[in-house]
C-alpha cells in the first residue's frame, strides 16, 4: 500500500470519527462531516504520544511517527470551537493539515483539530451500534425498508428504517424516497436484534460541501478497513 493510500485511509477514519465526536468548525455545525482544506497530500493524523512547545508527536494507525508543528498563525480547534495548544493533550487524536513532509514525516500545520481521547473511543465502540456513516449502494423497499452503506471504515453495514425514523438534509424534513445509491449519510440508531435501527437520517448529497466520503480519503475512527460486510456492529 503506497503512501499516498495510507492517508487517505486516515483521513477517511478522520471524517468517520469528526463525524460522531466533533463537528469541529463552526461552518460544519450543518454538516459535521466536513473537513475543509483537507487531502491527502497535506494532511497526516494520529495519536498524540507527547507534547513540546510548538510541536506534537503523533503515531498514526499505521505506527508511522509525525512531528506537527504548530505556531501563532495555526489554526487550532478542538469541542467544536477554538482552541489553544495546551487543551490537547497525550492520547488525543489530532488531524493536521498544511505543508506536509512525507519523507521528513513532519507537518506544518495550517489548521489543527484536536479530538478528546474519550471522545473517539466512544466513537470507534459505537460505530456500527449506535451511529454508522458512508456511502448509499442500495435500498431495499419493503416490510422492513433497509439502507445498504459502503462504511467510511470500508466495511458494508444494511440497516432498517421504519415509520419512526426522522430524515433531514440540511435541517429539512425529507423522506426515504429523497435518497438514492451514490448519496452520502450518517445514520443514529440503535442495534434491534442483530439489526441496526435508525431513528434519525441525515443526508449529504455528493458535490455538496462535506457530501461524498471519498472526498476525504480513508479512516480512523473505525480503526482499520473491515472487508466484510455486516449488519450489526463492525466486524473485527
Amino acid at each position: 500500500m503506497t503512501s499516498k493510500s495510507v492517508r487517505r485511509r486516515s483521513l477517511r477514519a478522520a471524517a468517520c470519527l469528526l463525524m460522531a465526536a466533533a463537528a469541529s468548525f463552526a461552518p460544519a455545525q450543518d454538516d459535521p462531516g466536513s473537513l475543509p482544506g483537507f487531502t491527502p497530500e497535506n494532511t497526516v493524523r494520529g495519536t498524540v504520544t507527547a507534547t513540546a512547545p510548538n510541536a506534537f508527536t503523533i503515531r498514526t494507525d499505521e505506527g508511522e511517527i509525525y512531528k506537527v508543528l504548530y505556531s501563532v498563525n495555526s489554526r487550532i480547534v478542538k469541542d467544536r470551537g477554538p482552541a489553544k495548544a495546551s487543551d490537547i493533550h497525550t492520547g488525543d487524536m489530532i488531524i493536521a493539515t498544511g505543508n506536509l513532509d512525507a519523507k521528513a514525516r513532519t507537518v506544518g500545520a495550517a489548521i489543527l483539530l484536536g479530538v478528546d481521547a474519550e471522545e473517539v473511543k466512544k466513537a470507534r465502540e459505537g460505530l456500527g451500534k449506535t451511529w454508522t456513516a458512508g456511502k448509499v449502494t442500495a435500498i431495499h423497499l419493503g416490510d422492513v425498508p433497509t439502507i445498504t452503506l459502503e462504511r467510511l471504515d470500508g466495511a458494508k453495514q444494511t440497516f432498517a428504517v421504519d415509520e419512526n425514523t426522522s430524515f433531514q438534509h440540511r435541517h429539512e424534513s425529507i423522506t426515504l424516497g429523497d435518497i438514492k445509491a451514490g448519496d452520502s449519510l450518517r445514520a443514529d440508531g440503535h442495534l434491534s436484534g442483530k439489526l441496526f435501527l435508525a431513528t434519525s437520517v441525515h443526508l449529504y448529497t455528493p458535490g455538496e460541501h462535506g457530501g461524498n466520503p471519498s472526498d476525504f480519503a480513508d479512516h480512523p475512527g473505525a480503526g482499520q478497513a473491515h472487508p466484510s460486510s455486516t449488519t450489526g456492529g463492525p466486524q473485527g
